[in-house]
Formats: C-alpha cells, structure tokens, sequence
C-alpha cells in the first residue's frame, strides 16, 4: 500500500492539477517567509501570483518594496530549496490599490 504523501503527487497530475498545488503552495511558503522576516513587511505585501517561474509581489508602499528588494535573492533561494518549487525571479512591484 503506498503511503499518502506518493499517493498525492500522481493524483493532482492525473487531474491537472500538479502545477497550480505547487504554485499554492510556493505563495503559502512566500507569505510564511514574509511573516517570519517582519510582520511589518508581511502586512505591507501580497503575494499575487507564480507564472512561468517568476513569483509576484505587491508592495503596498515603497519602502517596504524597497525593503524586500534587498531579501528577494533570500527568498527565492528558500522557495527553491523546496521540491517541486523552481522560481527563475521574484518581481516585487507596487501595489495600485493603495
């Protein structure tokens, strides 16, 4: 009988489902990161979205951009040392609804 944790991966792949479960979860990583980094920051940011290898963030104002501009190599570095997780760049840009 074969354990849960290989049962998933062949599951969300049969559905289609694989690539959209590791981009959840690479954006759950990103804000646990953010989190742990400052709770200033985290408050300040939204992880929006992962297409073609590169994970977006809103700053909600420029010196928390700035801020996490300066952490992003760390960042992409921790998400990447995750299997099933391959980010080529982290765009960090400012929120408009602010």
């Amino acid at each position: 009988m074969d354990k849960i944790s290989a049962l998933i991966p062949k599951v969300l792949a049969k559905r289609g489902l694989k690539d959209q479960a590791g981009a959840s979860y690479a954006v759950y990583l990103a804000i646990d990161w953010l989190h742990a980094l400052s709770v200033d920051i985290a408050e300040n940011c939204i992880v929006t979205t992962i297409k073609d290898g590169v994970l977006t963030i809103e700053c909600l104002n420029s010196v928390v951009m700035q801020e996490l501009n300066q952490k992003s190599d760390e960042l992409k570095s921790h998400l990447n040392s995750f299997d099933g997780i391959s980010l080529s760049a982290i765009s960090i840009i400012r929120s408009r609804n602010r």
